[in-house]
């Protein structure tokens, strides 16, 4: 009889190929035995000492060591936050029970002091990563790095050796943390601008609870007596406060921080000092990014303040190292003299003398838009010609540096900063 041995090749090879297909979606991608393994005299106490055999408190758990106990666990009390859960044993005799316990805690194996071991099943999915959490015997606590046993579909199991550990985090509510507070100027509506950088404490992993990681307090003339000003949460180490918080010039602020995780909050911070200085006694000197847009329409579309104050000194123009001087000392700030700053920097970035088209504010008392258009320059920038828009305002009209809605139109688009000290406010 005639044999098709390329159809029956053929159908075999279907058959096999088949047979992988299941066996591995079901068993490799499911349940697999693994030997779970912390070598011995790797966990130890905070003192330096090994934990002994039957001592401390070992749990193997599913998911991520960034979450944070929530208490101290036991035989009886998980204390696992966020999606974290333990892992399952699947193979006889603990079928269905949480794989944790003392040092050396399983029965018949080579575990000693400061170890674990455990051969057995686990039930698992792709990508599922493993670690372990130890408890001293002294109140402190140590998470491994993260352990993936194997990827669905892999042909043979993979033990899992845990060796790597942080150091260890006291069981307890943190230590206080280093709260520095600094001003580093004000914005265009002349806020005082300041940041609050935290360092946590050491040895403590740190929890989102009531909020946030860390509370924060600024107190306003002394920390111990002094009014809370502003109050607030934070998951951050270093950020700036709102600019219209309640601080304002001439007086001084303490700010203070605590640390929070699930065994309580810490203690505060010792309060760093930080001084509004009143403008009109000296200020740090602030920059301003001025970049504007090809603009359309009547009064353009860049809307801008201009905060300086001459009396305390020049306003320079900062380009890259290069800075000069671009309104002198006790120069009066007018619509002239700024329109010639900014047809100035076109002419050092190559784009022209007369770049300014529209230069207008709304004034509020008139309820009017007032300004200048069709506005042209001489070659050094200087405004030789323009039309009044409907209050008439000229070129030698004085810039408020209260007025936070001055408008420019430009023909070519222009970025430019200035530095210089900026006008007190008013009470």
């Amino acid at each position: 009889m005639k044999v098709n041995y390329l159809w029956m090749r053929m159908v075999v090879a279907g058959l096999a190929l088949a047979t992988v297909v299941l066996w591995g979606g079901r068993a490799l991608a499911d349940v697999q035995s693994v030997t779970i393994k912390v070598p011995d005299n790797t966990m130890m106490n905070n003192s330096g000492s090994v934990i002994p055999d039957g001592s401390g408190f070992v749990q193997f758990i599913k998911g991520s060591p960034d979450n944070p106990p929530t208490g101290k666990a036991d035989s009886s009390n998980e204390h696992l936050s966020g999606t974290d859960a333990y892992g399952v044993a699947q193979q006889s005799p603990y079928v269905g029970l949480a794989i944790k316990g003392p040092v050396g805690y399983y029965p018949n194996t080579p575990a000693g002091n400061g170890g674990f071991y455990i051969d057995n099943q686990l039930n698992h999915v792709k990508g599922t990563k493993y670690y372990i959490r130890y408890w001293t015997t002294d109140n402190y606590y140590g998470n491994s790095e993260v352990e993936i046993p194997w990827a669905a579909g892999d042909p043979v199991p993979a033990d899992m050796t845990f060796t790597n550990f942080t150091p260890l985090y006291e069981a307890a509510a943190p230590k206080a943390p280093l709260v520095e507070a600094e001003l580093i100027g004000y914005n265009l509506t002349l806020d005082p601008l300041v940041t609050v950088k935290i360092t946590p404490p050491t040895n403590t992993q740190l929890a989102s609870v009531s909020g946030g990681k860390f509370h924060y307090e600024v107190r306003e003339g002394n920390w111990t007596s002094g009014t809370a000003v502003i109050t607030g949460d934070t998951d951050t180490t270093s950020f700036q406060l709102a600019p219209a918080a309640n601080l304002e010039l001439g007086k001084t602020y303490y700010v203070g921080a605590y640390a929070r995780n699930y065994f309580g909050d810490g203690p505060y911070s010792v309060p760093d000092e930080v001084v509004i200085t009143d403008l009109a006694l000296g200020t740090p000197e602030v920059e301003v990014t001025y970049s504007f847009v090809k603009g359309t329409g009547a009064f353009g579309i860049n809307t801008f303040n201009v905060p300086f104050d001459t009396s305390m000194g020049s306003v320079e123009v900062v380009a890259g190292p290069i800075t000069r001087v671009g309104l002198d000392v006790n120069e009066t700030i007018n619509i002239g003299n700024f329109v010639r700053l900014i047809n100035e920097q076109a002419i050092e970035q190559g784009k022209g003398n007369s770049i300014v088209e529209v230069f207008g504010y709304y004034d509020a008392t008139s309820q009017k838009h007032m300004g200048l258009a069709a506005i042209t320059a001489n070659s050094s920038g200087a405004v030789i010609s323009s039309t009044s828009i409907d209050g008439m305002t000229s070129t030698s009209t004085i810039l408020d540096p209260y007025i936070e809605g001055y408008q420019v139109s430009v023909n070519t688009p222009i970025t430019f900063t200035l530095k210089g000290y900026v006008k007190q406010k008013q009470p």
